[in-house]
């Protein structure tokens, strides 16, 4: 179970806004923002790596977007600490916000 200080707060409309449940604000680079609402606009539903990479980095090479896709998200797993692993779960081929107290 998770602790319920560990809540976060995410605002997407407007300036887009990530808080810990104690108000700290959690910064996140631009495109690790991005991927973060993305996930959250799924409402739970898978979404295929491909997709992502696509989306976020489509000027890229195909290597590197998938790259640049694994790379956001050790950030966004770095900044939101332990919890990561019970919120974001990605496989091989996809990636989901998994539905949670966010």
């Amino acid at each position: 179970m998770t602790d319920p200080r560990a809540r976060l707060a995410l605002g997407l409309l407007g300036a887009f806004e990530l808080k810990r449940a104690d108000g700290q604000l959690l910064r996140l680079p631009k495109k690790a923002q991005a991927l973060l609402a993305y996930l959250a606009l799924q409402k739970g539903r898978a979404v295929p790596r491909e997709q992502l990479a696509t989306l976020l980095w489509g000027n890229s090479a195909t290597e590197q977007a998938r790259q640049s896709l694994r790379q956001c998200l050790a950030a966004l797993r770095s900044v939101l600490g332990a919890e990561a692993a019970e919120w974001i779960v990605a496989d091989t081929a996809s990636v989901l916000l998994a539905p949670c107290e966010l």
